[in-house]
């Protein structure tokens, strides 16, 4: 063989075993047998207990809106049950709709006004016959909107309770951890906007007023409420909503706009605290990091019945409390940066790996593509450690 043939397998065969080195010192420091010990969870992440009775609730009471009785807080108590259960596959299908989201429907595209770009008290007045005719159309169900949404109303978001050991898919903690009605309270919403253009078209100020309050009422016990990032979310778009159509109505009729005026007020302290959906999302990483140990991470269990057999086998490559410890460390920053106000985080780049010695640069970035999908990445992905 000529010398440079060999020099060449030499230099081939030297690279294939680093690779092969690499690759068995990287298994070696990344997997479950090295996993980090467990650790209590922070105190500044723990989920504090509900402050609000259920029966108080009126999360409860906008959950059970479209179920059949005539108690919606009550039905929403069982539906709630349901799902805290992971029974929600066996409750019946709600037989009371809103109106209708089919684009081909003459008043749909009316009703789905998006108030944060458009005039939409212009429009609700200009169609409003069309509006009139889907109102009564469907007035059973917006009845039950408007004797939940009233001055006084109080919302404390719930969180789903953990299963220890989950046997069925519909008992993974991923499923049931995003079923909140908060479609149908942005319909509750739209309803009583609806109603109020048409109260104040037809020169029935007083009407107008009760509706308007009324969705000032919704608006705010969502935004003093809701704990999860998703809900906050929801009544943040529900609240620039609500204001853009006060303003309008204002405008629109000057001899309301003194008391329409005053409901356009700040938010309230509770309203901007950033602790309690940094708690809940933590508290939902959590259970997701501890879930997701035991499957297959290209698995999708959401198109699973809910009565498939689900059993935790341990990933040989997952790393749950190592995941863990640098989430925790993820939502500490947040804490730490909004401590001084929710505007804090604009500029915020989260990096819970620099916090440590072995910290490794790519755990940032696995991070934040956690951040942004409810499922988490395990070791060796997020939190490598080096050899």
């Amino acid at each position: 063989m000529k010398r440079w043939a060999r020099v060449a397998l030499k230099i081939l065969g030297g690279l294939l075993l680093g690779v092969v080195t690499l690759a068995a010192a990287w298994a070696a420091f990344n997997n479950r047998w090295v996993d980090d010990a467990p650790r209590p969870v922070p105190e500044a992440l723990r989920v504090p207990p509900p402050t609000l009775p259920a029966e108080q609730n009126a999360v409860f009471a906008l959950l059970g809106l479209a179920e059949a009785g005539d108690d919606p807080h009550a039905a929403g108590l069982r539906r709630w049950a349901a799902m805290d259960a992971g029974l929600i596959a066996s409750l019946p299908a709600s037989p009371r709709t809103w109106p209708p989201s089919d684009a081909r429907h003459p008043a749909s595209q009316v009703w789905h006004c998006d108030a944060q770009t458009t005039d939409c008290v212009a429009v609700w007045t200009r169609e409003a016959d069309a509006l009139r005719a889907l109102i009564e159309t469907h007035a059973d169900i917006g009845r039950r909107c408007e004797a939940v949404a009233r001055p006084g109303m109080a919302i404390d978001e719930p969180l789903i309770t953990p299963s220890t050991e989950p046997k069925t898919a519909g008992e993974l903690y991923i499923r049931r951890a995003t079923l909140l009605p908060w479609q149908t309270t942005v319909n509750c919403l739209r309803w009583l906007q609806v109603r109020s253009a048409l109260a104040a078209q037809s020169g029935d100020r007083t009407a107008m007023l009760t509706f308007v309050k009324q969705a000032d009422a919704l608006t705010g016990a969502m935004l003093d409420g809701t704990n999860t990032l998703i809900g906050v979310n929801v009544a943040g778009a529900m609240a620039r909503r609500h204001w853009r159509v006060v303003t309008e109505l204002a405008a629109r009729y000057p001899a309301a706009a003194p008391e329409l005026r005053a409901l356009l007020r700040p938010m309230s302290t509770q309203a901007a605290e950033t602790s309690r959906w940094i708690r809940t999302e933590a508290s939902f990483g959590r259970e997701a990091v501890r879930e997701y140990a035991c499957m297959d991470l290209g698995a999708d269990v959401s198109p699973m019945p809910a009565d498939h057999p689900f059993h935790c086998e341990p990933r040989f490559w997952a790393m749950p409390n190592a995941t863990q410890h640098l989430l925790d460390e993820y939502w500490l920053q947040a804490q730490a940066k909004s401590g001084g106000g929710a505007l804090n985080m604009l500029e915020w780049q989260p990096d819970p790996a620099s916090t440590g010695v072995l910290g490794f640069p790519g755990a940032t970035r696995s991070e934040e593509r956690w951040s942004r999908s409810p499922r988490p990445v395990f070791r060796p992905m997020c939190a490598s450690r080096r050899p």
